[in-house]
């Protein structure tokens, strides 16, 4: 039988159970987790479920993540209006103005309306 290449979650786990110094019957003894199961998921020959992998995850200290919500690129955005505005507030300072390209040549930015791009639906 031809041997494949474990998934990279199945990798990650062989990974961090090692850099434990933990050995499959390390994991069954002190975890409770089925050292047969355990180095199956380990070599990709089973992929454990999204709950199982958070699970092991935590004994190792590691957690999911997701990638950023919509709420979090809202206030990412608005992180940045903000320096925008700090910076068109300098600029209107030293005399000069920024260009909005949305309302054509010479508009200033000054107001989070301004700023703010509609969100997407």
């Amino acid at each position: 039988m031809a041997r494949h290449e474990p998934h990279p979650v199945c990798r990650k786990l062989r990974e961090l159970r090692r850099a434990s110094g933990l050995s499959l019957q390390d994991m069954e003894d002190k975890h409770g987790v089925n050292s047969v199961l355990m180095g199956s998921y380990e070599r990709g020959d089973r992929i454990p479920p999204l709950p199982k992998i958070d699970a092991l995850l935590k004994l190792f200290g590691h957690r999911i993540t997701t990638e950023p919500a919509d709420d979090d690129a809202i206030r990412v955005s608005s992180d940045i209006a903000g320096d925008l505005r700090a910076i068109a507030n300098q600029l209107e300072k030293n005399g000069e103005q920024i260009a909005d390209p949305r309302d054509g040549a010479g508009a200033q930015l000054r107001t989070d309306r301004d700023l703010s791009y509609p969100a997407k639906a």
